[in-house]
């Protein structure tokens, strides 16, 4: 798994995995109690490498990507901050390009995350996911969601039987999440080399 940085040895591993070859991805906590998430993720031959921070609390609020091989560059970088009510974007596309920054009002209700599977489970009770756009540069994507709890489940996860809540998101996606947040499958894709503490 590639990381943009290392972890470092007051950090406690929590959890791991993948879904599928496109993503995998770590889960530390700080001595804090705040918890880092780390994700490699690979599609259509672009990588992106992906870092977030939640607080004690339980809010995301600070996040980092960089992606290389994206068809419109070689290289682009994104950071959010979470303030108060504010959202603090700044971006690099290119090499050459200008660091830009915008700050932005964040809706009641909205919760920032990275676009990827396993922040699926963690965002399953907002009513707005706030993500980068997909190539990074421009305006955040605000997503409002709908989501229908479907009940108890349980999920094959390395031949273990995983008690999960599943739920269907705007309709469309199935996700079946355990009780620590994580989803251990997304429609057909079911999560693989899932290690967790305890």
């Amino acid at each position: 798994m590639r990381y943009l940085h290392s972890v470092g040895p007051l950090e406690r591993f929590v959890a791991s995995g993948s879904y599928g070859d496109d993503e995998q991805w770590s889960i530390h906590q700080h001595p804090d109690g705040s918890f880092f998430y780390r994700v490699d993720s690979e599609r259509h031959g672009a990588v992106a490498l992906m870092e977030a921070w939640q607080s004690p609390e339980g809010r995301v609020e600070r996040v980092e990507i960089v992606m290389f091989n994206a068809p419109e560059f070689k290289r682009g970088k994104l950071s959010y901050s979470v303030i108060e009510d504010q959202l603090e974007a700044g971006y690099q596309i290119g090499h050459d390009s200008r660091h830009q920054f915008d700050e932005m009002a964040l809706p009641d209700g909205a919760v920032l995350a990275l676009d990827c599977w396993l922040f699926m489970g963690l965002t399953v009770n907002a009513l707005i996911v706030v993500t980068p756009p997909p190539l990074l540069a421009g305006e955040p994507v605000f997503r409002a969601q709908t989501v229908e709890p479907q009940g108890a489940a349980e999920i094959s996860v390395n031949s273990r039987p995983v008690p999960t809540h599943a739920y269907t998101v705007n309709g469309v996606t199935r996700l079946w999440v355990d009780a620590f947040g994580v989803p251990v499958k997304v429609n057909d894709v079911t999560i693989s080399r899932y290690a967790r503490q305890g």
